[in-house]
């Protein structure tokens, strides 16, 4: 319910690195973002990596009290993504929700290892060592990636939502650090990349 988000998102301390992340029903999303059948069916933040929160798509798109409170929380927080610009073209699109990222863990991947692989799953195993979660939740429903998410069941999609905001913030600390230690962070990270993020496909 919106007293329930209400009251999760107010545990978060002021100006706290706040990973976000989308399920959307197809992953091929920059030639629709306007398509509905295309719609955002859950949205996953944590800014703790043993806990996430997950939004429902009833609450994103029929309460009209749940943007404006996503809009001021993420603007006193620093939002963290893995490929933001695939998530912030559904959110503005889709919900007029316009948020601004701190850290994009792919982009600071790319800085520190321009040639290797940089998605979410291969960097939680290379980093953490965590096993495919989404093959162990999710992939058995999907006949290829570009499938309808809407066909998995929603608590096993929460459990990969939860994996994927949480893995990223992880990702995020151990990255900012890994490029102040290399003196990547500020250039070109920080002044270069980022400002540019929007512009930017990595794969």
């Amino acid at each position: 319910s919106y007293e329930h988000l209400v009251q999760m998102l107010s545990e978060a301390p002021e100006g706290a690195r706040v990973a976000y992340d989308l399920e959307t029903n197809q992953i091929r999303w920059y030639d629709r973002p306007d398509h509905k059948a295309n719609s955002i069916l859950i949205m996953g933040l944590t800014w703790d990596t043993s806990m996430g929160i997950i939004i429902g798509d009833e609450l994103l798109y029929d309460d009209p009290r749940v943007v404006p409170l996503l809009q001021d929380f993420f603007s006193r927080m620093r939002p963290v993504g893995h490929n933001v610009k695939f998530d912030n073209l559904f959110l503005r699109h889709q919900l007029g929700l316009k948020i601004v990222a701190d850290f994009d863990t792919i982009l600071a991947h790319y800085v520190l290892d321009e040639g290797s692989k940089h998605g979410l799953k291969a960097l939680a195993h290379e980093e953490f060592g965590i096993p495919d979660y989404e093959e162990a939740l999710i992939a058995e429903f999907l006949r290829t990636r570009n499938d309808e998410y809407s066909k998995i069941p929603l608590d096993r999609l929460a459990q990969y939502c939860a994996w994927d905001v949480a893995t990223t913030l992880a990702l995020s600390e151990i990255f900012e650090a890994r490029m102040y230690h290399e003196g990547l962070h500020d250039w070109p990270f920080r002044n270069v990349y980022m400002p540019a993020n929007e512009a930017m496909t990595i794969q």
